[in-house]
């Protein structure tokens, strides 16, 4: 497998791996192979995903460039587990000498850990303000506060997933809702298989809640009827080690992290009917074309042109991360495991969708930053005369949903650099290759590897705004 990839990026003409040079050319090269039927869409969990890994570990190798994933390789497994349906989920509670059950849905929703499967467990109901009883996996906690109180709780306690005991029980309507049938087979989640690991969080609602509430159930007992099996996953990570400068050595052991995500959205299930692509023909398959084969076609272009030239005086970490599309899945295990610990990361620049044109913000070959309030990095690129672009939709929250926030929630500063013009064909079968201008590209990656050499070379601190910062974590 290895060889192959290695030919395969041979065979896609990326330049040489001494060319500073960020071409159209190139950056279509990596688009056509990622973005191909062949690749099914790259969805997260597959084997389509992993050849796409390959791909990606095999070119930042050739450009040079250092493996930063497990035993110094390129690959950073990430333990991820699929969920395997064997029916519907069942609740039963204890009220005096009589049993009830209550329906998935209508009394109760899974919010987190389906793959569990209980003995009859003692409710013990919570206060708001708590305290917490001691850990017993025995217990079912019924907590009368909000979610937020129950989290903050938890969390004050070390315990933000509930480890420790057997069930988390988090208010929700007083009325009953609908019936549902089975957990959404194929959903992916991190951590092990062990279903005993966590407890399951379940919102109560109607008959339940209000038994609850009349401190009338005893105990309950739940199936989800589901288990985790586990699944391939990697991030792709690779570094270039710093250098310093004569002024400030120090800056080598600071890391700038440089990410884009190279999952997406898979195929059309079979159950379901097809779009049609642009030749009004059934299409199956989302290749993502720009969403996100172009930022990942531009990061590996802004490495192989670092590597080229002099070292950088903070360390480059290259992350092409799984799992976006998932829930930033692969992002956040690799902010649990990173190549360079948190406290010494000083920023991360996320590109995210630059495969064409915005004409809000000028057209062809320029680009927008998301949070530009956030930081001083906005202000500082355009002082030094590299042009970036505010973030031309602020309603749409941007730089809250990419790879970068989870940075941020970690307390690292992250925004992301986009052209995305909010074009029909996202998260569409028709965000193919061919729609993608490869030479607006070409411009919008050599301003991004611009604003990264001010970073990387020390040129530039990343410092949070007065006033702004990584948000209370609940």
């Amino acid at each position: 497998m290895r060889s192959f990839l290695l030919i395969a990026c041979l065979l896609v003409a990326a330049p040489s791996a001494d060319d500073a040079t960020i071409t159209a050319a190139g950056l279509e090269s990596h688009v056509r192979f990622l973005a191909s039927d062949a690749l099914q869409g790259r969805e997260t969990g597959t084997a389509e995903a992993m050849l796409a890994a390959g791909y990606l570990a095999a070119c930042l190798e050739r450009a040079g460039l250092q493996g930063a994933g497990d035993d110094g390789g390129f690959l950073q497994r990430v333990p991820l587990y699929e969920t395997v349906v064997s029916g519907t989920p069942t609740l039963v509670g204890e009220l005096g000498a009589r049993f009830q059950d209550y329906a998935h849905g209508e009394h109760f929703a899974i919010y987190r850990n389906p793959a569990s499967k209980t003995g009859p467990l003692h409710v013990v109901r919570v206060p708001e303000a708590g305290p917490l009883p001691e850990p017993d996996a025995a217990l079912a906690l019924d907590f009368e506060g909000s979610r937020g109180d129950a989290r903050e709780l938890l969390e004050a306690a070390g315990r933000g997933d509930g480890s420790g005991y057997g069930m988390i029980l988090l208010r929700g309507a007083s009325s009953d809702g609908k019936p549902r049938g089975p957990v959404r087979a194929g959903s992916l989640s991190r951590g092990e298989a062990d279903a005993t690991a966590a407890p399951v969080w379940l919102v109560v609602r109607g008959a339940l809640r209000e038994a609850l509430e009349a401190g009338q159930l005893k105990t309950l007992t739940f199936d989800g009827a589901c288990e985790l099996a586990p699944v391939p996953a990697a991030n792709v990570l690779a570094r270039i080690p710093g250098v310093g400068t004569p002024e400030h050595p120090e800056l080598a052991e600071q890391a700038v992290v440089i990410s884009a995500h190279y999952d997406h959205l898979g195929v059309v299930p079979k159950d379901r009917d097809a779009p049609r692509g642009a030749d009004g023909e059934p299409d199956r398959i989302f290749n993502g074309a720009d969403d996100d084969v172009s930022g990942v076609a531009c990061v590996l272009e802004v490495a192989r042109a670092l590597a080229a030239g002099p070292g950088p005086a903070r360390e480059v970490v290259i992350l092409l991360a799984t799992g976006e599309e998932k829930g930033l899945l692969g992002t956040d295990h690799y902010l649990d495991h990173p190549a360079v610990p948190l406290e010494r990361t000083v920023a991360n620049l996320n590109v995210e969708m630059i495969g064409r044109a915005d004409a809000s913000i000028g057209g062809a070959g320029q680009v927008w930053y998301t949070g530009p309030d956030e930081t001083n990095l906005l202000e500082a690129f355009n002082a030094a005369g590299v042009h970036v672009s505010r973030d031309p939709y602020p309603d749409q929250n941007y730089y809250k949903r990419s790879d970068n926030y989870a940075f941020v929630l970690r307390g690292v500063i992250g925004q992301t650099f986009s052209t995305y013009d909010g074009h029909a064909d996202y998260h569409s079968v028709t965000d193919e290759a061919d729609t993608l201008d490869y030479a607006h590209m070409a411009g919008a990656s050599r301003i991004v590897l611009d604003a990264v050499r001010l970073v990387t070379s020390g040129a530039l601190d990343p410092a949070w705004a007065e006033g702004k910062g990584p948000p209370e974590r609940r």
